[in-house]
């Protein structure tokens, strides 16, 4: 693909296009439609575990409110085991590899367009079909469907985590059977609203990190070594982040792909490039090695 750009400097319009627009592309940020595609996904999840959540656990335990049952935690670990085991509360597990296989086509192609998208304004070049799944893209996008499927798997037994913790607390506090229901109902909203939170924190974030993935792996194989680091410039920019921008010891802020990132992550310090690390809305702005290319032009 590098010798395909290199190739079309040669072509008269190409010089003109890029004396014209310069180095620099425009960024190509995460694609929020696809980010709310996967949210309102795991949102609609996350309402039927509600839903059934109540269910099952009416089911086994309004016949057990008793008072003299009701300092009894035993009923409520009963309750949340056959909630654990409930095929209709798990049925997201179930579909996990399939939503993560869509949320990360959808986020590789968002990738793809605007980036062929620029080059084409840039340099007059069309590389859509060079854009081929396979290489480092593909091997990102394996480990992507992984990590999701992990974090969907997970919301079901976090949601179910968070209600034996509230339910068992309440049922141990000694309250009156009439009062049982209604402390389920509260039980279950207050969980499902923090599954909810969690859900919301995944599509944010995995969008987030595939989107600077695959820039990064793209944009390398377009042969554009260099980004510069651009915030989202408002009161929720890190300063650490913000430091990035200003570029230190890089003179404005001016970074290699082909180096470790250069932003201690938030997670143990490790190195990230725009977009990796957690919550990170930052842009990689790629930019182009022009005299690398018009080398490379000569050479072919």
């Amino acid at each position: 693909m590098f010798d395909l750009v290199a190739h079309a400097l040669h072509h008269p319009h190409v010089a003109r296009l890029t004396k014209r627009v310069g180095r620099r592309l425009r960024p190509v940020r995460p694609s929020r439609q696809a980010e709310l595609w996967y949210l309102n996904r795991l949102t609609d999840s996350t309402d039927a575990m509600r839903v059934r959540a109540k269910k099952v656990l009416r089911a086994a335990l309004l016949p057990l409110a008793a008072p003299s049952g009701a300092r009894d935690a035993d009923p409520w670990r009963a309750a949340l085991d056959a909630l654990g085991r409930d095929k209709v509360f798990n049925s997201l597990k179930g579909q996990a590899e399939f939503l993560a296989r869509l949320a990360s086509q959808k986020a590789l192609f968002w990738t793809d367009d605007r980036l062929a998208k620029e080059v084409s304004r840039s340099l007059g070049v069309d590389v859509r079909a060079a854009l081929q799944t396979q290489g480092k893209v593909a091997e990102r996008l394996r480990e992507f469907n992984e990590w999701n499927v992990d974090l969907i798997s997970s919301l079901p037994d976090r949601f179910k985590d968070d209600l034996q913790e509230k339910l068992e607390a309440a049922w141990a506090s000694g309250l009156r059977a009439k009062a049982v229901e209604s402390i389920i109902d509260d039980a279950v909203d207050e969980a499902g609203e923090n599954c909810e939170a969690n859900a919301a924190l995944i599509a944010r974030d995995q969008m987030n990190k595939m989107n600077a993935a695959f820039n990064q792996a793209r944009q390398t194989e377009l042969g554009i070594p260099k980004y510069q680091w651009r915030t989202s410039d408002d009161e929720r920019v890190r300063p650490e982040h913000l430091a990035m921008e200003t570029g230190g010891e890089n003179e404005d802020g001016v970074y290699r792909w082909d180096e470790p990132g250069p932003l201690a992550g938030t997670i143990d310090g490790r190195p990230c490039h725009p977009g990796e690390d957690i919550q990170c809305r930052c842009d990689a702005i790629p930019i182009f090695d022009l005299d690398a290319l018009e080398a490379e032009a000569d050479a072919v």
